[in-house]
């Protein structure tokens, strides 16, 4: 992920009510809800799924499944970070 936008420290939780974020290469916000009924998540595993917050609460990472449009890494980036879900 693009490294200077984001605003340290992450963190990890469950998803909340009412969540949004920008997933790659959509124009607009889309509910976590709505993400996951799109992309066939089962029930179970939408509880399960780590969501990695920035410390503005922006969503950067939904674990496994998107990464958030604000931190992509472009052309112009020069600092990544790296981010990786180990299998339990």
């Amino acid at each position: 992920i693009e490294a200077r936008r984001l605003a340290a420290p992450l963190a990890v939780r469950n998803r909340r009510p009412g969540d949004t974020f920008r997933p790659l290469g959509l124009k607009g916000r889309k509910t976590l809800q709505d993400f996951f009924v799109d992309a066939k998540v089962d029930r179970f595993e939408r509880e399960v799924t780590p969501v990695i917050v920035d410390s503005a609460g922006q969503i950067v990472w939904i674990a496994g499944h998107a990464l958030a449009e604000e931190f992509r890494v472009t052309n112009a980036t020069r600092d990544v970070v790296i981010l990786k879900r180990l299998p339990i």
